[in-house]
C-alpha cells in the first residue's frame, strides 16, 4: 500500500528507532503514522514556504517515476514508491553507502505486506534513468541512505552509475 510505503520511507529518512521496530512485533501502525507526521512537520517547519518536499523526503526519486514509466504505468504509486526506494538503496550500496540496507528494506516490506515486485527489472529502471542526456552529461544527484534514520543528497557521475549492476 502507498501509505505504508510512505511510512517506511519516512522512517528511513528520519527515525531509526521506528524503522528498527518495523521488523519486530513491537511496531504499530499508529507509531509509524505519528513518526511520519512528525518528520513531515519538522521538514515543513524548516521550509515553511516551499511547495516541494525537502531533499530527504525525496528518497527514491528519480527511480519512482522511472518505475511508473518502465512498467507502462501498470505499477501503482505505492508499488512504484516501494521499488524506487529499494533501487535507491541498492544503488547507494553499490556505490559504497549504507551496506546491508536494501536487505533490511526488503525484510520490512515483506513483514508489513508492501508490494514492490511489479514485473519490471530493477536494472531496466536504472538504465532508463541513465538514458537521460542530462544525467549522461552532468551526473545524477539523489538521496542516499547514510544509515537508517539519516539521509543525504549526493551527486554521482555517469561513469560510476553506469557500472552499477542491480539484481532482478
Amino acid at each position: 500500500s502507498h501509505g505504508m510505503a510512505e511510512i517506511i520511507r519516512s522512517a528511513l529518512v528520519g527515525d531509526r528507532r521506528v524503522f528498527d521496530m518495523m521488523s519486530t512485533d513491537a511496531f504499530t501502525i499508529e507509531e509509524g503514522i505519528c513518526s511520519a507526521l512528525k518528520i513531515k512537520a519538522a521538514e515543513k517547519a524548516e521550509f515553511p514556504f516551499s511547495l516541494f518536499k525537502s531533499k530527504n523526503l525525496q528518497l527514491g526519486e528519480p527511480f519512482i517515476k522511472a518505475v511508473r514509466i518502465v512498467s507502462h504505468y501498470l505499477a501503482t504509486e505505492g508499488e512504484s514508491l516501494a521499488l524506487g526506494v529499494l533501487i535507491a538503496a541498492e544503488v547507494s550500496e553499490a556505490l559504497g553507502e549504507c551496506l546491508g540496507i536494501a536487505a533490511r528494506i526488503v525484510e520490512v516490506y515483506d513483514r508489513l505486506g508492501v508490494k514492490y515486485e511489479v514485473g519490471v527489472k530493477k536494472q531496466d529502471v536504472l538504465d532508463y534513468v541513465l538514458s537521460d542526456e542530462k544525467v549522461r552529461k552532468d551526473g545524477l544527484e539523489f538521496v542516499i541512505i547514510k544509515q537508517t534514520g539519516s539521509c543525504a543528497v549526493k551527486k554521482f557521475d555517469y561513469a560510476a552509475l553506469s557500472e552499477v549492476e542491480l539484481g532482478r
